[in-house]
């Protein structure tokens, strides 16, 4: 059975350490201290930067996205 949108995006997060190098927190930090503020800026940085891949790349910018809105 395929995942729901919700269960690949929590798949994704528990991956993120082996996949990447960094958990999401980590990724956050690096994000809020890059001083950008849009999730293009933060794709863009994520990809160009530390050589991710567009899925995680876009994954970790609407969690930050998110996290700027709410906080």
């Amino acid at each position: 059975m395929a995942k729901s949108p919700e269960e690949m995006k929590l798949a994704m997060i528990a991956g993120l350490k082996e996949r990447t190098g960094k958990t999401l927190d980590e990724w956050l930090r690096i994000l809020r201290s890059s001083g950008l503020t849009k999730h293009k800026e933060f794709v863009n940085l994520l990809k160009a930067s530390h050589e991710m891949t567009h899925g995680y790349a876009n994954m970790i910018a609407l969690q930050a996205i998110d996290l700027l809105l709410n906080h």
